[in-house]
């Protein structure tokens, strides 16, 4: 089998075998079956699904069709291999957010509506997340009442 044939199929392997382990309850579910579950709960799967699906089928083709009159019919290109091991190494290891792309505003629970409504205003933003012993407890927006603040 051609060497890129061999890496796909390989990473391809460990992509479904992650996603049984986590998704399937013991129970078969087909890969296409499989990664629409896990969409719904992991952000790579997600970003990368039309992918997966293409991928789905590509290695069915590899699998099941792979000669015709003895010749291989399926080559994976340079780039599917980079981008299927792309995918293997995101859902593997995650980004992680560590910076935000803007500054980002908040309050905490003894503050002054005020301050808020002035972050909001004055930074045209419509939300502002309200903290309590550092985690997030609400998000002042327009539906959101006085009471969480000090007056």
């Amino acid at each position: 089998m051609p060497q890129n044939a061999e890496k796909f199929l390989d990473t391809f392997n460990h992509i479904e075998k992650h996603l049984k382990t986590i998704y399937n309850n013991g129970i078969y579910l087909p890969f296409h079956d499989l990664i629409r579950k896990a969409s719904d709960k992991e952000v790579v799967i997600k970003r990368f699904l039309k992918d997966l699906y293409f991928y789905s089928d590509l290695r069915n083709v590899m699998v099941h069709n792979s000669r015709i009159n003895g010749k291989i019919v399926v080559e994976p290109l340079n780039e599917v291999i980079e981008n299927i091991e792309k995918i293997w190494t995101q859902i593997q290891h995650p980004e992680k957010v560590s910076k935000f792309k803007k500054k980002v505003f908040y309050c905490f629970t003894d503050d002054k509506l005020s301050k808020a409504l002035e972050f909001i205003h004055e930074n045209k933003i419509s939300q502002i997340p309200i903290l309590e012993k550092g985690k997030i407890i609400n998000v002042l927006n327009g539906s959101l009442s006085k009471n969480c603040f000090s007056v």
